[in-house]
């Protein structure tokens, strides 16, 4: 790794919780992960064309709804913030991606540029996706049609597909 790259990699490090142990770290992220995904359910629940059951088609819904309370009334009107809606959109596809196929497993993992500081995130015996960082889909690039949950959903469903357990 680059000099560059191992300062934005241990810049990143310090925005990562940090645990004395991976048991610590595992129940808070795994209790962190329930409540966002909770609060998620919460504010989705006025909108009848969002159902949140899981399925590949629901990234859809959900990212259609992220941009409707971003360019309309605002996360404060769905009772959270911008950041903890993302952080939850993040959450729901490793949920997503669990419930699809049957090689994604919730893992944590200590964060490997930082000792004691973690992540939680979704893997099989071949692929991570660490989900801590959050889903900005304002910043994605090549989103024009708004559907980049479901692209990524597709992408590691196919991953997943390919690979042995």
């Amino acid at each position: 790794m680059s000099k560059q790259g191992l300062k934005i990699a241990q810049g990143y490090a310090q925005t990562l919780p940090r645990f004395e142990n991976s048991n610590e770290a595992g129940r808070a992220l795994f209790e962190r992960r329930d409540h966002l995904l909770s609060r998620l359910r919460d504010a989705t629940r006025e909108d009848e064309k969002v159902q949140l059951d899981g399925s590949p088609q629901s990234l859809k819904d959900l990212e259609r709804w992220y941009f409707a309370v971003l360019e309309g009334p605002g996360f404060a009107s769905v009772l959270m913030d911008r950041e903890d809606v993302e952080h939850a959109i993040s959450m729901y596809l490793g949920e997503v991606l669990v419930r699809n196929t049957k090689q994604f497993r919730w893992v944590v993992e200590e964060f490997a540029f930082a000792e004691g500081r973690y992540e939680i995130g979704v893997g099989t015996s071949q692929v991570k996706i660490m989900l801590s960082r959050g889903a900005n889909l304002q910043e994605r690039p090549n989103n024009k049609h708004r559907q980049s949950l479901y692209r990524e959903f597709s992408q590691f469903a196919g991953y997943a597909a390919t690979d042995s357990i």
